[in-house]
Formats: structure tokens, C-alpha cells, sequence
């Protein structure tokens, strides 16, 4: 718990309180100082005043949900007007305390929260055990799950490749009431477009060369149960009506067919495109996106949760461990870094590929920078290099360049281009940091950075 209060009779009211229920708490009195120490700490609890010296408290707790900094956060204000208490409510409050407050307040909000965090926790561990971390902004999606994963609403999971869409899907229909029917799935980009109505809706006999009998679709094949239709904004507009009558009638008519015949399956879609985007560019129904998106679950890319990156690494090190009846395996602070600062493409599926690889080839129970192998693939190198052309082969057709004079004041050593590189960092590194005031984040956004790499960077400079 972080405690953001000025008022030192207040702050140590609530230190007695929170203390006693076994949280142990941090205090501070100003939006920097609180700043500071979420940036360096991460905490499941924020109680934060609202009027501080140093400004107004409710951009912070949008701050620090935000970046993941804090799961739960209170604010606290004398000023209990309307406005004040919808402003911290839009920044992320969970609640708005009144001062001066009861003590019961304060308890009654920590015993609402915590079960919620608890619930999330348990409901992942018996439906979707794969999908790990501890970052805010995937607990707040599988907060969404939970409370819609019980209901027949439509869902609609976005994310990119290797977030664990399909994982979501299927742990969503476990918890249903759905759960003794059947789970299908329909790849739809994997389908070719002339196929995917026959494939989705079935076929009459003779509906199609090639159709020879009936045969019922994926839809149909689902009665009872959960139909997920992966990247489902590759569905071609033709299927995308068919589906959309589905939605409305709950009845399927199959192809070469004019009777329709009624089903009762719940739709999960996923997709990694904005559906937004190709309802502009009318490679997408409106309507349709309407009926699907009753409720949307939106899966955070690896990289908008720096916070879980090491920790899935070492879990995904100790399960190649187990596997291949290695030695348990470390990672040392440059694979640490390099870790963080790789921007993961290919998300969890690519993290857990990338440690199982390196389990693998590794030479010693130690992980470091250069065994993770991550550096040329950052960069989109692929260690070939591309065929000299025949030119530049024959040498005398092609006149060399001339050399590089080097004016005689300047100094051998000044020469070392490294050094050179280096200094100029620094020096941005520090404008920056004024410009930030010395917050470290902001001035790593100044410099197109993430914090941890501006942090290492500080660090090595130190030293």
C-alpha cells in the first residue's frame, strides 16, 4: 500500500489501520515524491489525497493504473463536490473517500478489492492456467473475462498473434454453463473464401461441385456450445451476411439450401486487426461488428506490460528445466536487459520459444545477453548478407572512392568513434532528464526509450 497524504495525523490513522491487516505501507506527501517511489516499487494498493502541494492528485492515479504501478486505487478529498469526485472516478478511482472518513470506509474498501484480485486469480488458475503475468493491464482484461465469461453475451477478444487469444477463449467457455457442450473452433483465415460459407453453414447434396452429400457446418457442429471464430476480419463480406442472420434469428441455412434450421451456440470471435478500421475501409460489416462486440477483451502485447517480461522468462526456464531434466537456469542482468528491451513481436509465444531455445543450446547454467540471441533479430538482422553484385567483383571497372582526409589538428584519439557515441548519449541523456525535471520515464519517452534501457544506461554510466 502507498499512501499519498500530506496531512500527517491522516496518513498515520490510515498506516495504524492498513497495518493491522497485515499490509505493509509506504507514505508520502507530495505527487513527486509518490512519483518516485511507484516508479521504483510497484504496489497492489494507492491511496492518493486528492489537494497536495504540488498539485491535484487524480492525474497520478490515472498514472499509475495506467503503467501498471498499482492494481486498486482510492482517492481521498474534504472537497466531496461532484465534480472533483467524477474527475478521480474518469482517472480510475475505484472509490473516493470523504474527508474527514470512517475507518470502516477504509476497510470496507480493501475487503471489496482484494476478493477481486483473488477471484481473478482463481479463475485463471482453473480455466487458463497459460495465460501468466501479473501486470495490470492483463488482470484488468481477465477482469472483463471473468465477469462476462458466465453469460451468453458475444465476446469479441482482440490482441496481437501470441497474446493468447484462443487460450481466452476456450478457458471462457469452461467457466460457462456452456462447458458440457461442445468448444469449436474456425480459423478463418485458413479457410479459402470459396469454402468458408460451406464450411460454416453446411451443405445441401450436389450444392457445389465436389459436394456429394449433406453435411452439417461448424455452426451447427457447436449446437450446445461455443463456436470461436478466430481472425474473424478475414471473413469474406458474403459470409460476414450469413453469419450476421445467424446472430439475429439464431437459425443457419446451409448452402444450396432454403431451409433454415435452429441452432443455439454462443460466438466468441478474436481477431488481431481494428474491425474499426476495416468497417472504413468496407472490408467490414458495421452491423455485424455490433452484434460481436457486446463485450470486447482487449489482450495487452507483451511489451505494454514490461513488468511480466522476466518473470514469464525464469517460468518458462524452469518449465524447459523440468522437461529436459536440466539444472534450473538464471539470467543474469544483461539477459535481463536485453529481455526488456527486445520488443517481442510475436508476444508470449515468441518469449516462450526464444527460452526454450536458449535452455536448450545454453552452456551453462548462467543465461547471458549474447545466449539469448535477441539482438540481431531486434534489429531485423538476419546474420546474411546479401551476394556482391558481379561490379564489385571486377575491381578495375569500378573507380575506387576517395580517401577521407582527416585535418591535422585533430587528435588520433579523438577518432574513437565509440567514445565519441557514448559521450554524445550522455549529454541527450541529461537534457533530457532536465527537461523532465528528473523524472526518469518521462525523460525516457523524451529520448523514444523505455525506462528500464534509460535506467541501465544511467547505471552503466555510473559506473
Amino acid at each position: 500500500m502507498l499512501i499519498l497524504e500530506d496531512e500527517p495525523t491522516i496518513a498515520q490513522a490510515l498506516v495504524r489501520l492498513i497495518g493491522a491487516k497485515g499490509y505493509s505501507c509506504g507514505v508520502v506527501g507530495s505527487i513527486a515524491q509518490a512519483r518516485n517511489r511507484l516508479e521504483s516499487e510497484e504496489y497492489t494498493f494507492l491511496i492518493a489525497g486528492l489537494r497536495l502541494p504540488d498539485g491535484d492528485g487524480a492525474p497520478l492515479i490515472r498514472w499509475a493504473l495506467g503503467a501498471g504501478r498499482v492494481r486498486v486505487a482510492a482517492a481521498m478529498t474534504s472537497d466531496a463536490s461532484c465534480t472533483r469526485v467524477v474527475e478521480a472516478m474518469r482517472c480510475g478511482a475505484h472509490t473516493v473517500l470523504s474527508k474527514p472518513f470512517s475507518l470502516d470506509e477504509v476497510s470496507e474498501f480493501l475487503t471489496q478489492h482484494e476478493p477481486a484480485r483473488n477471484r481473478i486469480t482463481h479463475w485463471r488458475d482453473s480455466f487458463a492456467p497459460e495465460l501468466l503475468g501479473d501486470s495490470y493491464a492483463l488482470r484488468e482484461q481477465l477482469g472483463v473475462a471473468v465477469r462476462v465469461a458466465a453469460t451468453d453475451y458475444s465476446v469479441l477478444i482482440t490482441g496481437e498473434t501470441g497474446t493468447g487469444k484462443e487460450v481466452l477463449a476456450h478457458a471462457m467457455h469452461a467457466a460457462s454453463e456452456r462447458s458440457t457442450g461442445p468448444f469449436v473452433p474456425v480459423n478463418c483465415a485458413a479457410l479459402p473464401a470459396e469454402l468458408i460459407e460451406a464450411e460454416l453453414f453446411g451443405h445441401t447434396q450436389g450444392a457445389f461441385t465436389g459436394a456429394d452429400k449433406v453435411r452439417a457446418g461448424r455452426i451447427q457442429s457447436a449446437q450446445g456450445g461455443t463456436l470461436f471464430l478466430d481472425e474473424i476480419g478475414d471473413m469474406p463480406l458474403s459470409a460476414q451476411a450469413k453469419l450476421l442472420r445467424v446472430l439475429q434469428d439464431r437459425k443457419v441455412c446451409p448452402v444450396g439450401s432454403d431451409a433454415s434450421h435452429p441452432v443455439d451456440v454462443r460466438i466468441i470471435a478474436a481477431t488481431h486487426r481494428s474491425l474499426e478500421e476495416a468497417c472504413e475501409q468496407q472490408q467490414f460489416r458495421v452491423d455485424l461488428l455490433y452484434r460481436l462486440n457486446v463485450v470486447t477483451v482487449e489482450l495487452p502485447a507483451l511489451r505494454d506490460r514490461p513488468e511480466d517480461i522476466v518473470p514469464l522468462a525464469r517460468h518458462f526456464l524452469r518449465a524447459s528445466a523440468e522437461q529436459t531434466r536440466r539444472p534450473y537456469m538464471t539470467l543474469e542482468p544483461s539477459a535481463e536487459v536485453a529481455l526488456r528491451e527486445y520488443p517481442w513481436p510475436g508476444n508470449v509465444r515468441e518469449l516462450k520459444n526464444a527460452m526454450e531455445r536458449s535452455a536448450l543450446l545454453a552452456t551453462s547454467d548462467r543465461l547471458s545477453a549474447a545466449d539469448l540471441r535477441l539482438g540481431s533479430r531486434a534489429r531485423g538482422d538476419s546474420g546474411l548478407r546479401p551476394p556482391q553484385h558481379p561490379l564489385a567483383v571486377a575491381g578495375p571497372m569500378i573507380s575506387p572512392e576517395p580517401p577521407v582526409v582527416v585535418p591535422p589538428e585533430v587528435r588520433t584519439s579523438d577518432l574513437d568513434l565509440k567514445v565519441a557515441l557514448q559521450q554524445k548519449e550522455q549529454e541527450l541523456i541529461h537534457v533530457a532528464l532536465r527537461k523532465a525535471g528528473g523524472n526518469r520515464t518521462e525523460a525516457a519517452a523524451l529520448l523514444g526509450l523505455n525506462r528500464t534501457t534509460l535506467v541501465e544506461k544511467l547505471r552503466r554510466s555510473a559506473g
